[in-house]
């Protein structure tokens, strides 16, 4: 490029270096090679200290590798770079609440990012979620239902279902341009589904990032209400989201956790059966070891575990039984058991039942479940396993929580009690 004198423009060759660090930076961020994402984002730093993109991209890369708080300096500086940029107010809003544990800063990013005229439809609802469980955690449950009660986005996803289930039923008619639309909450809902920031059309793949996307937010608003003690509204925003996905598993899943947390357990097995069904062809993901790995690595866990009751499960005369299976079978379902259970202590019907144990069932495509990635998983088992175990042999309360503490590791912050005992979906 040439300034208007015929001399070279240097910010013309800047602006290219800057772009090519920042693409090379993204692009090794996306293939999980993060040192190098690191020395590329530092690079298009030190072209443009000014730019926002670059210490985003750095707060990205430090979340990824477990260092939170440089995460949020990186986040605050991008933030500081350019008022309107709502991204790192949005990570660092995530970063807060689920990793670190901080309601009150978590809170305080959510609110800095929903005065933000920048922030899109599907962030808003994010920030939303955000803040009222940060608002739940901190003892302020009536703002939370207020919160959640009053946002507009919850209308938008209530649009975002039916458009769905609509352009499921007619999917060759284009959807319209989202400023002929009259209702703001249908208007938002198919700017969001549709079209890009630009109001170009999204490609199939864009549309169904968008569209997981907005399931995952569902899902965390049904548990919200859950926690919230409003299992009518749970059940609610459940069967919107069986009505726009009603091909995913995860939709079923969450109409069940819903159902039986509003104690309606013949509509929970149902909707139960309905999730496993959708998902019993879906592969178990790589990282789940095989059976006879997990049933070596149960029997280690047990041997070195730091309550006696457990350590006998495998040092008596006749050990304890592990069966591991890929899922939960179907007449299992039919008592009650979560289609994600990935640990069953097995033992006799009858007035002994819940203090002999027999056997341990491990349920692979239940663990993928519950770790979500590979380096959680021994983590996750062996903290499902030892709560599993806990509660089978109604250990005392006192023991049962050493028992935890001393098997669960520390460092996610995450303080939110769980909904479950992790075998049926008893709340």
């Amino acid at each position: 490029m040439q300034r208007s004198g015929g001399e070279p423009d240097p910010g013309w060759g800047e602006a290219s270096r800057y772009a090519a660090h920042l693409d090379r930076g993204w692009d090794q961020f996306d293939r999980g090679a993060l040192d190098a994402a690191r020395r590329s984002a530092e690079e298009a730093h030190r072209v443009r200290p000014d730019d926002p993109d670059a210490p985003y991209l750095l707060g990205q890369v430090a979340a990824a590798q477990g260092r939170l708080r440089e995460a949020l300096v990186w986040y605050e500086r991008a933030a500081e770079a350019d008022a309107s940029f709502p991204a790192p107010l949005v990570a660092a809003a995530l970063v807060s609440l689920y990793d670190l544990g901080d309601h009150a800063q978590a809170l305080d990013y959510a609110e800095r990012a929903l005065a933000l005229e920048t922030l899109g439809v599907i962030d808003a609802l994010e920030m939303h979620l955000v803040a009222a469980d940060a608002e739940r955690r901190g003892g302020a449950a009536m703002r939370a239902i207020a919160r959640l009660s009053e946002m507009p986005e919850a209308e938008t996803l209530e649009a975002a279902c039916r458009l769905l289930a609509l352009h499921r039923e007619q999917p060759d008619v284009p959807p319209p341009a989202p400023d002929s639309i009259a209702d703001p909450a249908v208007a938002d809902a198919t700017g969001m589904l549709f079209f890009d920031a630009d109001g170009e059309p999204l490609d199939e793949e864009e549309h169904e990032g968008v569209c997981q996307r907005l399931l995952d937010l569902g899902i965390r608003l049904g548990r919200l209400w859950q926690g919230l003690d409003r299992p009518d509204a749970a059940a609610h925003v459940a069967r919107l989201l069986v009505h726009g996905f009603p091909d995913l598993a995860d939709a079923w899943y969450a109409l069940a956790e819903a159902h039986m947390v509003g104690g309606e357990p013949q509509t929970a097995v149902r909707a139960a059966l309905r999730s496993a069904l959708l998902e019993q062809d879906e592969p178990i993901p790589d990282f789940v070891p095989d059976a006879d790995a997990l049933r070596g690595e149960v029997v280690e866990l047990l041997g070195a575990a730091p309550h006696p009751a457990l350590r006998e499960l495998v040092g008596r005369a006749v050990p304890v039984f592990v069966h591991v299976a890929d899922r939960v079978p179907p007449e299992l379902l039919l008592d009650g058991v979560d289609p994600r259970t990935p640990v069953l202590a097995l033992g006799p019907r009858g007035p002994q039942q819940g203090q002999v144990i027999m056997g341990i069932a491990i349920y692979r495509r239940g663990l993928a479940f519950h770790a979500g990635y590979p380096e959680g998983l021994g983590d996750v088992l062996r903290e499902l396993l030892y709560d599993e175990v806990a509660l089978a042999l109604a250990l005392p309360e006192e023991e049962r929580k050493a028992l935890l503490a001393a098997g669960t590791p520390s460092g996610d912050g995450d303080d939110d009690p769980d909904t479950g005992d992790g075998r049926t979906f008893d709340a």
